[in-house]
């Protein structure tokens, strides 16, 4: 497979299929020849792949850190307790570990330290507010203005983080402010994904200090740029009817990482980064569920989730022509058997979005769904048939 696109990051592309724009659901994979049933149009690449993702708390010892393995809730007796994660296989800790050097470990460690923290302290009753006094954001008021106030501000909170941090001789206001933002409280998985994501930034650009031990500010976008290719979610942290705004974990998350990671990552921990994290996540993230089920991401116990960039140009249809398949860490996609067609040259080849009984909804329900949820009115011909409106 070959690509085009970013000078540091390609679109997915090969002799089979291209990403196209089009008049309708902006771009696409579109198909270059006539894909018969059962051809393999694409596996994710195994690199760093996916650039972020989660497993749940509550599966974290039932899920392999490194291949995402679950056997029916099955506790995993290979375990590094300190960073939290478990293991099917040796041979997935080693993996695990040859992707993640002692930074990334000692990033994990205190994570995996704030959480349980966290946990002991509402056992106790013994919460704190978690954004500092004076906050811009209130919660259940994250209005778009709302929403950019609460992030100034947020940012401004994070700069006293690091001079407090890369000062020589921190001062005891300084100290005070580590060990405020240390004291936050976040949504685990949240916290969890995002480190993620900054971990994948610094094992693309490597060490980032000046040699004078001067940390050096990077531009997630250079070092992360599949990330930055995807469509964003630009209200991800506008309060609507569904769910209530996740801005406070977020900007929570931001200066709980600012004060407990190891200082080398501190340039990668950047408000656009932990934002694009979130907005690209909101449209673009495929849910990591038991394998070998009928329809790939979409059936079984809701595991985590991840971003696969290459996978995220798969446009939806309430009759798809593909098949995914998570295999491990990666995705496989291929052209529907069961539908028993093949897919004409210049046709778009399409996932689908909904899984399990939200395929046999109805026309209306189905749109309502897919509207409320990825933000977009259905227009596939399934839908344009049964309502009509072919």
């Amino acid at each position: 497979m070959t690509s085009v696109g970013h000078s540091r990051w390609r679109l997915p592309m090969s002799e089979i299929f291209a990403v196209k724009e089009t008049a309708s659901s902006g771009r696409a994979i579109v198909t270059q020849i006539n894909a018969p049933p059962g051809c393999h149009l694409l596996t994710t690449e195994s690199k760093h792949s996916p650039i972020a993702h989660v497993i749940l708390r509550p599966y974290r010892r039932a899920v392999c850190a490194w291949c995402f393995l679950y056997d029916r809730g099955r506790q995993w007796k290979i375990r590094d307790l300190a960073e939290g994660m478990a293991f099917c296989s040796i041979q997935c800790r080693t993996h695990w570990h040859a992707n993640n050097d002692t930074v990334c470990r000692e990033a994990f460690r205190a994570i995996e330290t704030s959480i349980k923290g966290q946990a002991t302290r509402q056992n106790h009753g013994a919460m704190e507010e978690s954004t500092y006094e004076g906050s811009a954001f209130v919660e259940g008021s994250a209005s778009p203005d709302s929403v950019d106030e609460a992030w100034a501000m947020v940012k401004e909170q994070g700069t006293a983080v690091v001079r407090a941090r890369t000062a020589t001789k921190p001062s005891k206001a300084q100290r005070a402010i580590v060990g405020h933002a240390a004291d936050l409280t976040s949504d685990p998985d949240i916290l969890s994904y995002v480190l993620s994501g900054i971990l994948a930034t610094y094992r693309s650009g490597g060490s980032h200090s000046d040699g004078n031990g001067c940390v050096i500010s990077i531009d997630a976008e250079d070092l992360l740029p599949s990330l930055f290719e995807l469509v964003p979610d630009e209200k991800v942290f506008v309060e609507n009817h569904m769910t209530p705004s996740p801005l406070d974990d977020y900007t929570s998350t931001y200066l709980l990482l600012l004060a407990l990671l190891p200082a080398t990552l501190l340039p990668l921990i950047a408000p656009k980064l932990v934002i694009n994290l979130a907005s690209r996540a909101a449209h673009n993230a495929f849910s990591i569920r038991p394998e070998g089920t009928t329809d790939g991401d979409q059936s079984g116990e809701f595991l985590g989730w991840g971003v696969w960039p290459e996978a995220s140009f798969f446009n939806h249809s309430c009759r798809p022509n593909v098949r995914k398949d998570r295999i491990g860490r990666l995705w496989s996609f291929t052209v529907d058997i069961d539908a028993g067609k093949t897919v004409q040259q210049g046709q778009q080849l399409c996932i689908t979005y909904l899984g399990g009984d939200e395929r046999d909804l109805d026309v209306a329900e189905r749109r309502k769904k897919l509207q409320e949820q990825w933000g977009f009115r259905c227009l596939c011909d399934r839908c344009l048939e049964e309502s009509g409106e072919s």
